[in-house]
Order: structure tokens, then sequence, then C-alpha cells
């Protein structure tokens, strides 16, 4: 007895699929094919139709033969060996179902016969389509309607369609169709229209249709449809807020006359005014709340009778007052603002950019300021009285940040701590009451004394309060000088230490969380302006929206967090702060959207043929006893024994391999049912796939013939996938395969020729003679029977069936060659006027290559605009033109025709575009000179010409290529020196924008710098610099170059006095020294009891000539 095989033959089926084609993107010159057309129904009273073939340009023209397969009674073909031949019916009309005609020809190249089929269906007579209305009685040609109608269309028979269309309409006309039933709504046009619709039954060749004229004229369907701009159709009662009520009625036309009403039903509340009658639209002018009716009256006219529709009115007055009133003139940042309406404490407010609101509906609503750039805000909220919407109060909040000064006197200091983000970005605002007694008064003056960046200017005021908006670009200390120009004329100096640290980043919004889902929140580390991890910073979680409060895994206070559980669906928002010293706090904000993620169970997918079916349900009658799948198999018992002529179906033996040409029934079952449910075509797609050429009736398999199964729900939620193989052929003793001709060569070092392949048994090659061959997959067209021809990385199948027993064997070929491509080398990208030419070496065995490219690549390209990823880019040649990005990093993949990718070249950077027209760039910098805090400053400029707006930016690296500290911008640049000598690598951007902000030309210069150890003194403006100076009569020179313990200072000969006086200052102006020294002979001052800090000396010789430098002690 033949044992029934199922296998899973994936990658076989697969190959059955593709059917026999030649290979995507790549075409041949000794291509040979031929085409019969698509598939075509035409009905049965057709007197003629055409056949339709195409072939290329290898076929033999004069071979080509059109036949028919199987019956040609009643049709013949006219001209049989032209491309596109005429049918015609031979005695009457056509026969009735499908017809297959064949187109076959030979190759010029190889005289292989080719052929292919089309199917012609031809069609019965349509069922006769009729017009009904509801009563089932035929309207006829034409037909009055009062009001909405309702026509249906007789019934389709099996495998037609019933179709309603509209065939004229002089207005806007929309119409619902549900299956055989037409529902006309008049919403969208008059009265009195004329408009044809049309019924029609097709059964894909033969089509039927009735027509029916209908005159809407509408008198009987009044209808009160909006209400203050509140639908109320088909509705008996409605709460209104308002004085003004705007009403509408349903359309009506054919000079027919309509009335509006409107009573009182609330004791001692009058009747409200109406607006001009005879209109379908009316105002109502109500004074007082109250109940009323309202009444919409259509006169009748016509063949139509009229109508009425009332509707009841709750009306709340509302007086639609607005107030506005202004609070919090200054607010102070960061900040909360409480929002708070005096006549609705429920109110829902909304804000401008750069704040969120919590608690939004309740009293306690709070405004969190989150954008300290801007200084001012407005916030409304929309008010709601006694049910109905009263206005909009609204809060303006005007920003800046306030520091409250002590009165100036002389000398008077007064030191700030100012971190840079937390002032705002690059500004530092600052108010003062200057005297309380204005009296005289007439300004202040502000003037820089020490500035690390050159930003700042002369402020000027003449009122009470000194506001200055001053730009700080670098770490450091910042020394002002502010005066007044007052009688008093008193003077302070005022310090301001800038520091600096970076924002914080929350992460990115998110959507689509499941509400059980763990989430992790993983905030960025706080770095400051050097890229060192600053220890003093406090970071913080908390939650500052949603529909309800999240569960955290742990204190908040911490830079990683977990949610443990969302309650609800929602979006929630979650701050990530910074807090470094008092009053500061930076953060960022993210939003997560949550969803219900409710588990699908899908059935237990099992599929059985009729035969396996049948002896389950022998062995347990109860699980697989489903009544639908016994009559099936049933009927296909009582089929064998009636065409076999068995005496009855118990001697129907249930073995497909007994009756092989037979269709046996296959079905896809829920086993975790009991009993076993057939799969709902209602809620899966259940799709059949057989083998090129085979047809076989969906649902159904054959001996010998591969079947595949798909099964999916509509959202793909649930998928089966099964192959089924009956085998009832035993080819083990025969065992055939693909095989190459190439035995000792190695295809993959050239993969552009061909391989040749022929099909070998364990008796050696299969002959023609004795065998059928159907070649199919990416084979060339080429071979001869047994033999063919495919390229490496291309899948050839072959099914083979012996002439003798009709038995199939299938075997499939693909030699690989991708296990060995390598990645893409030399790398390179050429600026042009164009964009960035990208060019590599192209790769053996590459596809096709992927180009992935990050724009504004922190390792490529300047700061402050966030970097992003983009989608792979394809493309079959070893070279790409970007031409819509300014600056990315690149990267190139090679993927093999298997879908196989090597691994990653190196990455490179986008390269320099050239400036257009005369521009002409040319960066340099030179290091201006040291700070007293050890910073190294640098200057820039462009030697180049006609570049008006230039922009600069700087970078710093050591000498392993890791950039140091982030980008700065502008013409000078700072540098901190460390505890010990390091060579640093300086680079110089000089960029220009067009007007939309693109770069429109680069140039970069880069150079090494040494950077001495802050370890020393240093004297003068070039601090580790021997200096020469020289006034008049005193020349004096400093060393050792630098300096750490002892200072000599060494006078010219030439000078005519014998002694002068030294005297050194501290920063605040004391004196620490006052000494008179000789001037004859070299004089030594040690300095290593000086604190560190920047000193000033001065020596003044006898005629009052003065040497004045500034010595920097820094240990």
């Amino acid at each position: 007895m033949t044992t029934f095989k199922k296998y899973v033959l994936g990658i076989l089926c697969t190959f059955f699929l593709i059917g026999i084609g030649s290979k995507e993107s790549v075409s041949y010159a000794q291509a040979c094919n031929l085409n019969a057309g698509g598939d075509q129904f035409y009905c049965l009273d057709l007197d003629e139709f055409n056949l339709v073939g195409n072939i290329s340009a290898q076929v033999d023209t004069t071979s080509i033969q059109w036949t028919v397969v199987g019956s040609s009674s009643g049709m013949s073909i006219l001209d049989p060996n032209v491309l596109s031949p005429t049918v015609v019916a031979t005695a009457g009309n056509f026969p009735v179902g499908p017809h297959t005609f064949e187109l076959s020809a030979t190759c010029l190249n190889t005289g292989m016969l080719i052929t292919d089929q089309v199917v012609i269906t031809i069609t019965p007579p349509a069922s006769v389509a009729t017009i009904f209305d509801m009563s089932n009685n035929i309207v006829g040609d034409s037909i009055d309607a009062c009001r909405a109608l309702q026509l249906i269309g007789s019934s389709p028979g099996s495998n037609e369609t019933g179709v309603w269309s509209v065939v004229s309409q002089p207005n806007q006309h929309q119409f619902i169709q549900d299956g055989d039933t037409l529902n006309a709504l008049n919403s969208g046009y008059g009265g009195c229209s004329e408009i044809t619709y049309l019924y029609s039954i097709s059964n894909g060749g033969c089509t039927t249709t009735d027509t029916v004229v209908v005159t809407h004229f509408l008198q009987d369907e009044a209808n009160i449809i909006n209400v203050g701009g509140i639908p109320v159709m088909n509705q008996d009662h409605i709460s209104v807020c308002g004085d003004t009520v705007q009403v509408y009625g349903s359309l009506v036309d054919c000079s027919s006359l309509v009335s509006w009403q409107v009573t009182s039903n609330t004791p001692g509340v009058p009747t409200p005014n109406l607006g001009s009658q005879g209109s379908r639209s009316n105002v109502i002018l109500f004074t007082q709340s109250g109940n009323y009716d309202l009444i919409y009256t259509v006169n009748s006219n016509g063949p139509c009778v009229g109508g009425s529709d009332t509707l009841n009115i709750d009306l709340c007055f509302a007086d639609s007052i607005t107030n506005t009133f202004v609070t919090n003139s200054v607010c102070e940042f960061p900040d909360s603002i409480p929002l708070q309406s005096d006549l609705d404490p429920s109110a829902i407010w909304t804000s401008t950019a750069g704040a969120i609101i919590i608690n939004n509906g309740t009293a306690n609503a709070t405004a969190v300021i989150t954008d300290t750039t801007r200084n001012f805000f407005q916030f409304l909220a929309t008010e709601t009285v006694n049910s109905c919407f009263d206005g909009i109060d609204s809060i303006q909040c005007l920003s800046m940040y306030r520091e409250n000064w002590s009165r100036f006197g002389t000398f008077e200091n007064d030191t700030d701590t100012l971190n840079i983000f937390c002032q705002s970005p690059g500004q530092f605002y600052r108010a003062q009451d200057y005297i309380t007694n204005p009296t005289g008064f007439h300004g202040v003056n502000m003037v820089a004394d020490s500035v690390p960046s050159a930003a700042t200017q002369i402020i000027e005021g003449n009122s009470y309060y000194v506001s200055s908006n001053l730009s700080f670009d670098a770490e450091g200390r910042y020394i002002f000088t502010l005066s007044s120009n007052s009688a008093c004329n008193d003077t302070m100096k005022w310090v301001v230490n800038v520091a600096n640290i970076q924002m914080p980043s929350a992460g990115r919004d998110t959507v689509g969380v499941c509400i059980t889902d763990i989430y992790p929140l993983e905030g960025s580390t706080p770095i400051d302006g050097l890229g060192n991890v600053n220890p003093a910073v406090d970071m913080t979680w908390t939650q500052v929206g949603g529909p309800a409060p999240v569960t955290f895994s742990g204190p908040t206070n911490q830079q990683d967090l977990d949610i443990l559980s969302f309650p609800q669906v929602g979006t929630y928002f979650f701050e990530y702060a910074f807090a470094r010293d008092e009053g500061c706090a930076l953060a960022d904000t993210i939003e997560i959207t949550t969803i219900a993620c409710d588990t699908v169970a899908c059935p237990c997918f099992t599929t059985l043929n009729c035969c396996e079916y049948w002896d389950l349900f022998q062995t347990d009658n109860k699980k697989y006893n489903n009544e639908a799948i016994l009559a099936e198999v049933n009927a296909y018992r009582e089929k064998i024994a009636a065409k076999y002529k068995l005496k009855s179906t118990a001697d129907v033996p249930c073995n497909v391999c007994d009756y092989p040409e037979e269709e046996i029934p296959v079905f896809v079952v829920d086993t975790c049912t009991s009993p076993v449910q057939l799969i709902s075509t209602g809620d899966f797609t259940v799709s059949w796939s057989n083998n090129v050429g085979v047809n076989i009736n969906p649902g159904y398999a054959i001996a010998n013939e591969p079947l595949s199964i798909f099964v999916a729900n509509a959202d793909s939620s649930c998928v089966f996938s099964d192959s089924l193989y009956i085998q009832c052929c035993d080819d083990s003793e025969l065992n055939p395969r693909i095989e190459t001709f190439c035995t000792s060569c190695d295809p993959c070092e050239d993969p552009s020729v061909p391989l040749l392949v022929q099909v070998n048994s364990d008796q050696g090659p299969l002959s023609s003679s004795d065998y059928t061959f159907q070649w199919g997959g990416s084979f060339l067209g080429s071979g001869n029977g047994n033999s063919e021809q495919v390229y490496v990385n291309d899948t050839i199948w072959v099914k083979i069936t012996d002439n003798e027993t009709l038995c199939v064997s299938v075997d499939t070929f693909y030699y690989d060659c991708c296990n060995e491509i390598l990645p893409p080398l030399d790398l390179s990208c050429e600026g042009t006027k164009e964009g960035h030419q990208l060019s590599w070496a192209s790769v053996s065995n590459a596809q096709y290559y992927e180009v992935y490219i990050t724009l504004n690549d922190k390792e490529c390209c300047r700061e402050g605009l966030p970097a992003q990823s983009l989608v792979p880019i394809q493309t079959t040649q070893s070279q790409l033109l970007v031409t819509d990005y300014d600056c990315f990093s690149w990267y190139v993949v090679a993927v093999c025709a298997n879908g196989e990718s090597s691994k990653a070249s190196v990455k490179q950077c986008s390269c320099d575009i050239p400036c257009e027209g005369a521009c002409d760039l040319a960066p340099k910098w030179s290091l201006d000179f040291v700070t007293v805090d050890c910073e190294y400053v640098f200057n820039g400029w462009n030697e180049g010409t006609n570049c008006p707006s230039q922009q600069y930016e700087w970078y710093f690296f050591d000498m392993n290529g890791n950039q140091l500290g982030p980008v700065q911008t502008g013409t000078t640049a700072t540098y901190v020196g460390g505890s010990k000598k390091e060579e640093i690598e300086v680079c110089l951007l000089i960029y220009v924008e067009d007007a939309n902000g693109d770069v429109i030309c680069d140039e970069k210069y880069c150079s090494t710098e040494t950077i001495f150890p802050c370890k020393t003194v240093g004297i003068g403006d070039d601090i580790f610099m021997e200096k020469q100076s020289v006034s008049n009569v005193l020349s004096v020179r400093h060393s050792p170059t630098p300096v750490s313990e002892e200072l000599t200072f060494t006078f010219t000969k030439g000078a005519s006095q014998e002694t002068a006086r030294l005297i050194i200052y501290n920063g605040n102006n004391e004196v620490i020294l006052d000494k008179l020294i000789s001037i004859e002979s070299d004089y030594k001052l040690n300095v290593s009891a000086l604190s560190p800090g920047l000193y000033f000396y001065q020596i003044v010789n006898a005629d009052g000539q003065t040497e004045i430098q500034k010595i920097l002690i820094s240990r």
C-alpha cells in the first residue's frame, strides 16, 4: 500500500509560484519568448472575437500556430497562422464555458518549440435587470418622489453582480447603495430635479439593464436639520446655549413655501423674535433662558401633501462676555504659574509655545515654563457657566531674569555665577533699581573690562532700571565696570563667572507602547563644555502630565528609570531635568502614547486531505465529527464508487494512489476545537497555489503535484502556510538531480559567465526520449532538453516527467557565491557644483549596493543640528551623486543576489562643496593670547575675497582624532589647558549659506598647536614667550621662560637712572609690594609665596617713565 506523504516544500513551492520567466532587471540578446495574452470573458451572443498574441524578435514568424486545446466544436479560428486571428461561431452562438487556445512557435536561435495558453470564457445571458419600489411593484419608466426615495433592483443570480449608477443628474447628487437596494438621499440637491437611475446585472460577460427617471419634489420631507451649528436631524430634543441662534430646515424647491414658528413652554418667558419667513434658514433672538418648541412647516405643492417637524429646545442664555486680565508681570525662570478663572474653576486652558499645562480643567491648573528663550507668554481659558460657553479669559506673562543689585559704591564688587543654559542660551537679562531717589539721575554706563568672548558692548540707560542683554559665547570670567552719569558718579565692578553644561536629553517621543509593557526612561549624562561628566549635577525624572500617575521602578532622582505600568490608554508627559545651582534647572520633556495590547488567539491550523480526515474519524468519531467536512468526504467516496462502478462507498479504498488522476478534497481545520472546525473563509483568506500549467480546483489536490496553501486574517495577526505533496511514484532508484558541467573550475571567479547544467541520475544523464523536462526559475532559455544555462547566485528548477509512467520528479539548483562577498573598498568623495559624487571599487558577486547616510553626523559636521539616519539608498552602480544634503557621513554595503550582505565599508565624511561665483574661502587662524585661567584664545579670519556673511566653526582634536569639547562658533575660540604638556589639532571651518540656509561652499584649515602645562608663571600678553618691552629710557627683559618660582628683571645698561620703583598689585587693585630697587644689575623677585591669580607690576624710574605688565600665577 502506498504511503501518503506530506512535505513542507517551502523553497520548492516558491519556485513553482515563480513560473517560467527571465531574471528580473537582466536582459539577454538571445531571449526567445511569446505570450498568448490575458484570459477574457465574452457574452454568448457575440458574433466574433480576436485572439491577441505577442512574440519576441527571436521567434520564427513563419512557425506561428494557434490551436484549440480540447474540443473545437461550435467555433473556428479563421487564420491560425497570424498573431491576432479572428474566432467565429460556426453554429449560432458560441458554446458556453471556458475554452483554451494555445499559441506555439519555434525559436530562431535554438530551434526549440515554445507555447503559451489563454482561456476565453463564454458566459450565458445574465438575469433580467428590473427596478421595483418598496412594495415590490415595477416602477416603470418614471416616478415622482415627495421624500427620500428607496428603490430595489431584481436579485442577481449565482456568480452575478447587481450595480446601481446615476445616468444623468442636473445637480450634485448623493446616494447610498446597500446590496440591491438604492437609498437616494436628497440633502445635496434642489427639489424638482429629474434624475435617471440605472440598475444593471452582469455575470462578467453579459449584462442587462433597467432605468427609471425620478422627479424629486421633497415637500413631504420637512426636517429641522441644524440649530446653532448642531446637527439635529431626526431628533426631538436638544439643549442650546446662546442668545442668537441660527436654524436650518431641510431643502425644498418648486416654489414651495416654508414657515417657522417658535413658542415658549416656560411661564413668564416671552416668545422670542424670529427673522424673515419663507426661507429654509432663520434666526431666533432669545432674551431669556427657558424651554421652547420650534416648528418648521413646508406647504403642499404639485403631487405632494407637505409636512412639518417639531423640535423641543432647552435654551441656556449666555452673556458671551470675554474677560481679559494681566497677571504675573515678571516671571522667574524656571517658574510654575497658577492658572485660575474667576468664572469657571474647570476652565480648559491653552498656551502659546514654550509652556505645558498640568492639572488642566481643574482649580489647580498650572503652567510650567519649558522654553527659557521666550520672554512673553499668553494662556487662554475656555469657560463654561451653567453648561454654556461663556467666553475666553487670558493671562499674559512678561518674563525676564531679575537680580537685586546693591547700591553702587566706589570699588564695591558684585559677583555672579552664571550657567549659560540656565539663563537661556547665550543671553542674560538683568534689571536693577539703581537709586531710591531718582532726582538728578541721568543714566548708567556698562563698560566691559575683560571678556573671553567678543560679544559684549556698552549698555546705556536713562531710566530707574538697567536692563542689559549680554551674550556669553564661552566659559570664563567676565568683568564689567558700571558707572552713573549722576552728580555722585559712582562706579562698581561686576564680575560674572560663566559656567556651562549641555542640555539634558530625555530621549525620543514614543507612540504605540502597550500599557502592560515595562518602559525604560533613559536620560543623558550631564556633560560640561569640555566633554567631562559633571558630578555636581542632580538628575531627576518627573511626570508632568497624563491621564493618571504611573508606577516607577524606584526613586526618580537617577539617570535611568523604568515605568513599571501605565494605568490606562492615553498620552503621558515626563520631564528629565539637570539641577546644578540653586534656581538653575535644565529640562527636556518627552511624550509617551500608550495603546491597549490584547493578545490575539489564533486557531491551531492543520491541513488534512480527504483520506487523512476519514482515517482520523474512524479512530476518534467525536473530535472529528464535523458534518460539513464529512458530507464532502462522503461525496468524494460516492463519486469514486459511481465512476469506477463499485458496489458501495464501503468498497472505496481511500487511497489517492489508486485513483491518481482524481482530485481529492483538502481541508484546513482548527484542531484546538472539539469537534474540529473548518477555517471560515469569512474570517480568513485561504489561497491555493499549484505548479505552473497545472489546473486544479481550489481546495483540491492531485497525486504527484505539489500544492501550496496560505491562510491569513484581515490584519495578518494570524498567518499559516503549508505545502502538500501526495507522492504515488517511487523514483528512489532514479534519484534525478541538476549538476554542473564545471568540475574543476571556480564559477565565482567570473559571475558574469553563465554555468551549463544538465539533469543526471544514478544511472547517468537522462535522455529527452524517455523524459520530458520543464525548466523554471532564472534559466536563460538556451538549453536543449535535459540541459540549461544559469548564472551563479540564481535559482533554477526542473520538473522531470517519465514519459511511460507519467511520474514526476522535481529538483532545484543554486550555486552560492554570496558567502564570498567582500565589503566595498577605496571609498572617495568629490565635491562638485551638482553635489557630492560618492564612488567606490566594484565588488564581485554584488547584485546591488546599499549606501547608508547619516545627516549632521557630529564626527563629520558642525554641531547644532540633530543627527538623522536616512533610509539606505540602493544602486546597481559603484557610484552615487548626493545633491540634497550639505554634510553627512556615509558607508556602503554590497548585497548579493540571495539578499546576503557584506560587512560595512569604512565610514567616510561628505566632501567640501566648491564655492559658486567669485567667492573665495581661505581659513586662517592664530593664537592671540592665553588668559589667567590658562585659556588659549584663537582668532580666525578668511584670507579669501568676495565672501560676505561667512560663518565660523572651531573644532579641537587630540592626536588620535578624538574631538575635545563641543564645536565653538564665532571668529574666536578658547581651549583650556591641563596639567601637562599636550599637542592638539585645531581646525577652523568657514562656510557660506544662501538665503534658504543651505551651505553653498565651505573650507577647513587645520594645524597642530602645543599646549604648555598650567602650573607655571607667565608674564605679559604672550604668557609663555620671553618678553622684551621698551618704554623710552627704560627697557626690561624677563627671564627665565617659563618661570615657576623666581622672576628675573634685566634692565638696559643705557638707562640714566640707578634706581626705580617696583609696585605689585593684586586683582582687586590692592598694593602687595612697593619697593625701591637697583636697576644697575639684575633684580630677582621670588613669587613662590603668591597665591594663584592675576597680578600687575609697575616699574617707575626717576624721570616718571612707567612700565606696566601682567603676571599670571596658576599652580
